[in-house]
């Protein structure tokens, strides 16, 4: 039954353990985690991960709270080939013959990989037409390995009661290593064939807001809210795709030929902004704000914003009663031109 052969019973655990706390002043969070999977494919369907997280905040005055949230992820997957693929586990599991057992994938005599297009191998370079689907599964590594840290500050700081000031700055950083490996005698890669790659992404974030308000009589209030953001994104991949290996080997050193492909980008932005809020007799709102934006892709622009908004003052007693609320808003901007781009002239 070469359906069902290459299933099994998948074996899933999930454990997490937490610890939280603190005092009037003080508070914490600490958290860790395990999966592993154990998935139902007869082979390479593994997948496990580690997670952990501490968070914590404490007022150093009674205007002054600073609060940090780190976390760390490490996974690790081993995973079988995809899609429409010779060296696949389907293609070659369901068009193999029902009279053709598919173990042992490997020649007791010879020790090479055998499939049923080629039952009897005497040969190590040739494809098999369709991977032994049990060779494909075992034989054939497709891995990765993620590390991920996350973390931010934030500082919270009330100078006066008309003034709040709050600095947040963050950083994202993930490490991705690949491997994919198809030994020698492989139906897609014969001569056999090696990826290796890294993926870098990491991702700097940083605002600064101050808010003020103040409500001289009941007629009037206002708030302005000033802001600063920068952020640079940044990503590197590091990739090498190698063929004709030496057989039983599986690194880099023991291929014959290389191919490395190498890139990196990176993009810095920045914001400025300011929000000014109006509130005259708790009836009439009127908002108005304007922001600056800057890439070191595109430059920079400033764009200006507006709102309103009405309710009018209910009815007195003992005369008729109407509600009706009335809104606009309008934003007018300007899209930058990439750097390097011209403007084009017609005569």
């Amino acid at each position: 039954d070469h359906a069902n052969e290459l299933f099994g019973t998948g074996v899933r655990s999930d454990n997490s353990l937490s610890l939280a706390g603190g005092t009037d002043r003080t508070t914490y969070f600490l958290s860790l985690g395990y999966l592993y999977h154990d998935g139902a494919i007869e082979g390479n369907s593994k997948y496990k991960r580690f997670t952990s997280r501490l968070k914590g905040a404490h007022d150093f005055l009674d205007n002054l709270n600073i609060e940090g949230n780190f976390a760390y992820t490490t996974s690790d997957g081993d995973l079988v080939q995809q899609g429409s693929n010779i060296s696949g586990l389907l293609l070659g599991g369901l068009r193999t013959p029902p009279e053709f057992n598919n173990l042992p994938y490997i020649d007791s005599a010879t020790g090479l990989h055998r499939s049923y297009r080629y039952p009897n191998p005497t040969e190590l370079v040739r494809g098999r037409g369709y991977d032994n689907p049990f060779w494909a599964a075992n034989e054939l590594p497709n891995t990765a390995t993620v590390d991920r840290y996350i973390g931010n500050i934030q500082l919270d700081w009330d100078p006066f009661p008309w003034w709040d000031v709050r600095y947040l700055v963050g950083l994202d950083f993930a490490n991705d290593q690949r491997l994919t490996l198809f030994p020698k005698s492989s139906s897609e890669f014969p001569d056999g064939y090696l990826i290796r790659a890294e993926l870098v992404n990491k991702v700097f974030d940083q605002t600064i807001l101050m808010s003020f308000q103040d409500t001289p009589s009941e007629m009037f209030g206002w708030s302005l809210t000033v802001g600063q953001n920068l952020n640079q994104t940044q990503f590197r991949r590091f990739q090498v795709d190698a063929q004709n290996l030496i057989f039983g080997t599986g690194q880099l050193d023991f291929t014959v030929d290389r191919t490395p492909n190498e890139f990196e980008s990176k993009v810095r932005t920045e914001g400025y902004f300011a929000d000014l809020a109006l509130d005259l007799w708790g009836q009439l709102f009127i908002k108005g704000g304007v922001r600056y934006d800057g890439s070191n892709t595109f430059g920079g622009e400033v764009t200006p914003r507006r709102a309103g908004s009405g309710i009018p003052r209910p009815a007195s007693r003992g005369t008729s009663r109407s509600t009706c609320r009335s809104t606009s808003r309008s934003c007018v901007g300007r899209t930058a031109r990439p750097v390097g781009s011209r403007r084009s002239t017609r005569t």
